[in-house]
C-alpha cells in the first residue's frame, strides 16, 4: 500500500510515522485519513511497513554470519541496519545462533575465594569482600565489583504465606495510630 504524501505549498516535507506531511497544520480530516492509512498498513502486514527487510538483505545477513562467520555487529555496521534487525533475521531462519564463548571477567579467578567467603558470612558487605579480594591482587574498581557480588550473593529462600480471600464488607481494617492521635489531639 502506497501512501501519497502530503507536502504544504513552498514547504519542505517532514516524515511524521512513516507518513510525509508538510509544515503546515493537517486538518483534521486529512490527519484522521493519514493516520487511518497507517493503521491500514500494518495491519495488512502484521507490522509496520518501514520495518519490513528486504529478501536480499535477510539473504546477505545469514551469508555473511554462516560463511563469513561475521559477528552481528559487524553485519548491522556494513548492512546500514540495525543489530536487532539481524539478530531477528537470525532467529527467523532457525538456524543455531552462536556468538562465540563469553568473555572472561577480571572477578573469574577470584570467584572460588568469594563464594566460599559469601557461604561462610552472608551477611558480609560487598565493600569488605572487595578489600579482602584487592588485598590478593584484584584490579578492578569497587563499583564493578559490588555489581559482580551482588550477582554471586547467596539469596535467601523464599517463604510462603496464606493468603487470605474474603468477599468485599467481610473484613476491614484500620490504622490504630492515626485513631489514637486523633482522638488524643481532640481531648487536648
Amino acid at each position: 500500500m502506497q501512501l501519497a504524501p502530503v507536502i504544504g505549498a513552498g514547504r519542505r516535507p517532514r516524515i511524521v510515522i512513516g507518513v510525509v506531511v508538510g509544515a503546515p497544520i493537517l486538518s483534521a480530516r486529512d490527519f484522521c485519513v493519514a493516520a487511518f492509512a497507517v493503521v491500514a498498513t500494518r495491519n495488512a502486514i502484521g507490522r509496520d511497513a518501514n520495518m519490513v527487510t528486504t529478501p536480499d538483505t535477510e539473504a546477505q545477513i545469514l551469508r555473511y554470519y554462516h560463511a563469513e562467520k561475521w559477528r552481528v555487529g559487524t553485519i548491522a555496521r556494513q548492512l546500514h541496519v540495525h543489530h536487532d534487525v539481524v539478530r531477528r533475521v537470525l532467529a527467523q531462519s532457525g538456524l543455531p545462533c552462536t556468538d562465540g564463548p563469553p568473555r572472561r571477567s577480571k572477578i573469574d579467578p577470584y570467584l572460588p575465594f568469594i563464594q566460599q567467603t559469601l557461604q561462610s558470612f552472608p551477611t558480609l558487605t560487598a565493600a569488605r569482600i572487595y578489600a579482602m579480594v584487592r588485598e590478593r591482587g584484584y584490579p578492578g574498581r569497587p563499583d564493578h565489583f559490588r555489581h559482580l557480588i551482588a550477582r554471586h550473593r547467596p539469596r535467601r529462600k523464599a517463604e510462603a504465606y496464606l493468603r487470605l480471600r474474603c468477599l468485599p464488607g467481610e473484613e476491614a481494617q484500620i490504622d490504630w495510630g492515626l485513631c489514637r492521635a486523633r482522638h488524643s489531639a481532640q481531648s487536648h
